[in-house]
């Protein structure tokens, strides 16, 4: 690939029941790879998300995310070093639950009680 570039502008769609928006924008000019992003993504599950990526779904409820990246390098190996940017996560409507505390407190209890009336500690 020589001076191409890949700008997906406007994207739109869904993602784990919630919408994402943004753009994308990615390409190699002049001997430079280059990334820029700006994705908004607003009202998913995040619990199925974690589920997918990580394997647990350790974050229940509609969530906001939003992801800006951006970076370039004339050598792929400092790519990353490049790299800037950050992403702001937020639930709206959820909870974060500590699944693996939460079982353990359910089948002391056998029973499927409001298991925020008990003390669980983290870490």
């Amino acid at each position: 690939m020589k001076d191409q570039v890949i700008g997906i502008n406007n994207m739109q769609g869904k993602f784990h029941e919630g919408n994402l928006a943004g753009k994308l924008d990615l390409g190699l000019k002049n001997g430079t790879v280059s990334l820029d992003t700006d994705i908004e993504v607003r009202k998913f599950q995040a619990g199925l998300f974690f589920a997918d990526y990580v394997g647990r779904d350790c974050v229940k409820g509609a969530t906001d995310a939003s992801l800006k990246l951006s970076g370039h390098s004339t050598a792929n190996i400092d790519f990353v070093n490049t790299m800037t940017g950050g992403l702001a996560f937020k639930i709206v409507d959820g909870s974060y639950l500590l699944l693996l505390q939460l079982k353990k407190i359910r089948r002391k209890r056998k029973s499927p009680a409001d298991p925020f009336s008990h003390n669980v500690r983290c870490c």
